[in-house]
């Protein structure tokens, strides 16, 4: 089934960038850890982590949103439109993307990561729209 869903982006990267896109997403599937760093190492041959960061800031979020939109009028009815942001605590002073943000489940700003996320569920599928760092 995963294989089938990829196969439908893959006319949006190319071979580099779709085997990126594939290893993100099967690892956010198979993983409850959402760093970079720790999907990057689920694999056993995992790459360098910058090349998973590089290609997350450089997808083509526009076709990538058109694509899913047509997936999810072929196959789901009643979908509901889901928004997150999420903060990833991080310590280090020198952590590209990192910066001060506010954090309102602690009522205080906190060092780390910002993403906002946005997926689209309906009957049996979950369809990711979009993720975005915050900087």
């Amino acid at each position: 089934m995963l294989n089938d869903l990829l196969a439908e982006f893959r006319p949006l990267f190319d071979r580099r960038q779709f085997r990126q896109f594939s290893r993100y997403i099967a690892s956010s599937w198979a993983s409850p850890t959402r760093s970079v760093a720790h999907l990057n190492g689920v694999f056993v041959e995992h790459t360098n982590q910058s090349n998973p960061n590089r290609f997350l800031r450089n997808i083509p979020v526009l076709d990538i949103f058109r694509k899913s939109v047509d997936l999810i009028n072929r196959y789901s009815s009643d979908p509901v439109l889901v928004l997150d942001d999420t903060i990833l605590p991080r310590s280090g002073k020198h952590i590209e993307g990192a910066g001060w943000v506010f954090d309102h489940t602690e009522g205080r700003s906190v060092y780390g990561m910002q993403y906002a996320t946005a997926i689209i569920s309906g009957n049996e599928w979950i369809f990711p729209l979009n993720l975005d760092l915050k900087t």
